[in-house]
């Protein structure tokens, strides 16, 4: 039986207005907790990383066997399509046939349309999963911080696809008795990237300071003086022990004339 569009009480009706603009009802849906959406997506990359990982396997058999150099290449390349291929697949069948993935099934949420809370289009999902989220993740992830700054709690691969994360009941069906707007918390946003961009400089400095340290002209030249050192002191070595070999042979000689 084909699943139905999540089905809205009459007396909330669904908003087509700006977010910001209340129903007559005064009703809004309910919108999923960061928590809530972070253990969904965990759930989802396991289950993403782990069919891709048995569906690829093959041809990581392959490569891992070595061989020409193109034909690796041309290996990696499709399997990183396949994996690309199952992502967009699985997101693609669950948000548009259900509204939710597994993920967001077990966590009690779905994936809507934030106009009219209907199930997304393949391209709205495309959308979202591709191009959004990888904006999201071009900033230090403060794109999936962005939740906090945000009236109607959305991302900014929420708002690149016009999408909303809801909270469902038991049967499924939306919660519609949500607030007009929730509060902007920056703190829980911008904290957390300052602390990675903070870490990310000190990284870059440390791997900085490595790589001079290691291109260094002064420690090159000390290390060819090292070496330089070293290889005087063997000749040294070697003209001691020739000379001590040649003032020997003198001595027998001279010896062998006294006795004469």
């Amino acid at each position: 039986m084909e699943p139905t569009q999540p089905t809205i009480p009459s007396s909330t009706p669904v908003r087509n207005e700006a977010p910001n603009v209340a129903t007559p009802s005064g009703s809004y849906p309910v919108m999923g907790t960061f928590f809530e959406r972070l253990v969904a997506a965990i759930i989802d990359a396991f289950i993403v990383v782990i069919s891709g990982s048995i569906i690829a396997s093959p041809l990581g058999f392959m490569i891992n066997a070595g061989g020409n150099g193109g034909i690796n290449g041309l290996l990696i390349t499709l399997q990183w399509g396949i994996e690309i291929v199952i992502l967009v697949g699985y997101y693609i069948y669950f948000y548009t046939k259900k509204g939710q993935s597994l993920g967001k099934q077990v966590m009690k949420l779905k994936v809507v349309n934030s106009d009219d809370l209907k199930y997304l289009t393949p391209g709205k999902v495309v959308m979202r999963e591709l191009v959004g989220k990888f904006v999201s993740g071009l900033v230090v992830d403060l794109g999936y911080l962005w939740y906090f700054m945000s009236e109607k709690r959305q991302t900014w691969h929420d708002s690149i696809a016009l999408t909303y994360v809801v909270k469902t009941d038991e049967k499924g069906e939306i919660l519609m008795n949500g607030p007009a707007a929730y509060e902007k918390k920056p703190v829980f946003a911008f904290l957390p990237c300052g602390c990675f961009l903070i870490l990310f400089i000190l990284m870059f400095i440390i791997f900085g300071a490595a790589i001079i340290a290691a291109v260094n002209p002064n420690s090159a030249i000390r290390r060819a003086k090292v070496v330089e050192s070293v290889n005087n002191q063997k000749q040294i070595q070697l003209q001691d022990l020739n000379t001590g070999g040649t003032t020997n042979s003198v001595d027998v000689n001279t010896t062998s004339d006294f006795g004469n």
